[in-house]
């Protein structure tokens, strides 16, 4: 048996506590309010037994003064009354607290999750979805549960032993401080297993999560291929996972329950007896009977849910856990954020770079060119050679096992991900919009288009010949109401207005006619003195219209240079195009 689990929960605790100590001032103002009301709900819960006490004892005196009785009395109504309005007080305010966590949280982690899902670190976006929308849950558990219940019964338990030490015999408070410390021990031991089963419910979780919203992401493609019965089965299967998991979950909390039930009843009844027998042979009084029972009812009532509530932290703790590690900035150390902007078309140089992907795939080996600014240049090669592998490798979009590319003499890699762009701008092979209008897509930051540049351009390349263009119509998720042609104008329309001074356009004009791709690409080569422009392509007349060539073969730089100059001196170049 492990406890890496529990040292698990331990970190992720202190992350989280070190998270809102560092919060703006609202927040940190929030948790200090709920700190001190548990602890002003300790004083009550410790100081209403004892109230008690002095009630009963008086009651029990032979002459006791009605005015005396009636404010002991007041005064045990009032810590009751209080303890019950500071609850409800207690409530509104972590409401607040936890949703400014999550707000905080969720934006964080979408803040540092987005560069590992655009460079292929963190493939599965539904994971980073699922975890994002249990947070406000698992943090209402965790903050209300865990942290607003076990800490303060703790701080609560030993002050009632201390007190119950010095008005009762030592024995009745050995047996309160043993029962609690047996059903700590018993409570750790099967935490230590519910923390590993709870990690498997949240893995099973996410699988039916990430599953579900694949699908759903893809409706067109599983109807078309009458798949949607093998993907219900598969979304089925998972659910069976889960509730598998789920079951082995609420198993072990059973079994965990019925042990801490059985110890906190046997020690109720063994203080309850020495009690009442103490009192019927004189050696007790009744105020100190009620003092007795009513401190073990005020610690062990709250623990009989309180083994829920440590059950329901686990998968909480697993989910923010999760949240909390995305919310790690991905290559923050490597970001220079001192170098300024370039102004125009800039140089690339490309040194020893290569690329590996982490299932061993080497895609790119040791590549080295230069190309001079203004230049147009297109990227070729065989299915697999490379090219899109290099075209994001000089964006910065997958990680480098080697070498590097520097625009301007900057490092891509060293560059701060939110001002990338003005060196590097990367248009990928598969373009996806946002489901927003048209005109939000084609404005989307950071270009400068203006509405009235954007329809110039759609009309010269045709974007609605029929129909006159709506701007304010939706495109769909993923652009699904839109032609491959129309989201790739629509992208290259906005590009238009960025002030890049490297663009890389990964086939972004393979959906295009001929007609439509020759006036893109002579808009494109207008923007020679803003822009030095790379494409990759499978088309040969793109090819003749470049100022230079970069031929890959298997992830390696066979050569560089013009069509004309490769044609004539490389067969393996002229086979790229079906030639002899």
């Amino acid at each position: 048996m492990t406890f890496w689990p529990k040292i698990r929960a331990v970190s992720t605790l202190s992350h989280l506590l070190h998270r809102i100590l560092r919060a703006e001032r609202p927040t940190r103002r929030d948790a200090i309010l709920l700190m001190a009301l548990d602890i002003a709900t300790i004083g009550v819960s410790v100081a209403s037994p004892y109230l008690l006490k002095s009630v009963v004892d008086s009651m029990t005196l032979h002459a006791v003064a009605i005015m005396d009785l009636a404010a002991r009395v007041s005064l045990y109504v009032l810590s009751w009354t209080l303890s019950g309005w500071v609850s409800y007080l207690r409530l509104g305010i972590s409401l607040r607290l936890i949703n400014r966590l999550t707000e905080r949280l969720a934006l964080d982690a979408a803040t540092g999750a987005a560069p590992r899902l655009a460079t292929a670190e963190q493939s599965d976006s539904g994971d980073v979805q699922g975890a994002l929308e249990r947070l406000p849950y698992s943090l209402a558990l965790i903050v209300d549960g865990l942290l607003g219940r076990l800490t303060p019964l703790t701080l609560q338990a030993v002050s009632a032993v201390l007190l119950m030490s010095r008005l009762v015999p030592w024995r009745y408070g050995g047996v309160l401080l043993t029962t609690l410390a047996l059903f700590l021990i018993v409570s750790t031991l099967g935490h230590v297993r519910q923390g590993r089963l709870s990690g498997a419910a949240h893995q099973a979780a996410s699988a039916v999560s990430s599953r579900l919203a694949d699908v759903l992401r893809n409706a067109r493609r599983v109807v078309v291929n009458s798949a949607l019965s093998f993907e219900i089965s598969a979304l089925s299967n998972l659910y069976g996972a889960r509730r598998q998991a789920d079951a082995q979950m609420t198993r072990a909390l059973l079994l965990l329950s019925a042990a801490q039930y059985l110890l906190m009843g046997s020690g109720l009844l063994a203080l309850m007896l020495m009690a009442a027998l103490d009192v019927a042979s004189g050696r007790l009084s009744l105020g100190d009977f009620v003092l007795i029972q009513a401190y073990t009812l005020t610690l062990i009532a709250p623990l009989n849910g309180l083994g829920l509530v440590l059950a329901q932290a686990g998968p909480a703790l697993v989910n923010l856990d999760a949240v909390l590690k995305w919310s790690k900035p991905a290559n923050a150390k490597c970001a220079d954020r001192t170098v300024s902007p370039p102004q125009g078309a800039g140089r690339l140089e490309v040194r020893d770079l290569a690329v590996t992907y982490p299932n061993g795939q080497c895609a790119l080996r040791r590549i080295t060119f230069s190309l001079a600014p203004r230049a147009f240049v297109v990227i070729v090669g065989a299915s697999g050679a490379g090219k899109s592998s290099l075209a994001k490798a000089i964006a910065g979009l997958v990680p480098l096992s080697g070498g590097e590319a520097r625009v301007e003499g900057v490092r891509v890699e060293a560059l701060p991900s939110e001002a990338r762009w003005r060196w590097v701008m990367y248009a990928p092979q598969t373009i996806t919009l946002f489901d927003r209008s048209l005109l939000d897509n084609a404005l989307y930051p950071p270009t400068n288009l203006t509405e009235r540049n954007l329809i110039s351009w759609l009309a010269r390349w045709r974007f609605a010949p029929d129909a006159q263009i709506d701007l304010s119509a939706r495109v769909g998720e993923q652009g699904a109401r839109l032609s491959g042609g129309q989201i790739q104008k629509l992208e290259l329309a906005r590009l238009m207005g960025v002030e890049s001074s490297l663009l890389v356009l990964d086939e972004s004009t393979s959906a295009l006619d001929t007609a439509s791709e020759a006036k893109v690409l002579a808009a494109l080569a207008s923007r020679k003195r803003a822009s030095t422009l790379i494409m990759v392509t499978h088309r040969r007349a793109i090819a003749e219209m470049a100022d230079q060539v970069v031929f890959l073969e298997a992830g390696e730089l066979t050569a560089i240079g013009a069509h004309s100059a490769l044609w004539a001196r490389l067969s393996s170049y002229r086979a790229l195009w079906g030639e002899p």
